[in-house]
């Protein structure tokens, strides 16, 4: 079920997050989907209830795929030049893949060592300090504000 849900969320997630992206601009949709992802940890922390964990997966699921759609297209507009698109887009995959390889091993790890409410917690923790981040003015590519 929990599977089929993300699924689900992930496409229809990447519609809507897709539109709001052209409509509102790309930085929004990633802050409100970051937003998003971090609540749904929050729930998860503190809603411990099957009908609450499927929401979570709707929730979570539907907020990656915001948070991916506006990174990417962020990021081919930092690249500037269109040459330079695929060269940017290789250094944010690179940089990306393994935190994407691993978390969710060591996430198993401290769930099957300490139990799921520690893991919640250093999700809660990791978005927040992710959003603080993601807050601040952006750089242009030339090094700028």
């Amino acid at each position: 079920v929990y599977t089929g849900a993300t699924i689900y969320a992930s496409a229809f997630g990447s519609l809507v997050c897709g539109a709001l992206a052209d409509r509102f601009g790309n930085r929004p949709v990633l802050l409100a989907a970051m937003g998003v992802g971090g609540l749904s940890t929050v729930a998860a922390l503190l809603l411990a209830h099957p009908t609450v964990f499927a929401l979570v997966f709707l929730l979570s699921a539907g907020a990656l795929a915001g948070v991916g759609i506006a990174a990417n297209n962020l990021v081919m507009e930092f690249a500037g030049d269109p040459h330079r698109i695929g060269l940017y887009t290789s250094y944010f995959n690179l940089l990306t893949a393994l935190p994407r390889a691993v978390a969710p091993l060591l996430g198993g790890l401290l769930a099957e060592r300490l139990g799921y409410r520690p893991v919640f917690v250093l999700c809660v923790v990791c978005a927040a300090v992710a959003l603080l981040l993601a807050l601040r003015p952006p750089r242009s590519a030339r090094g700028g504000r």
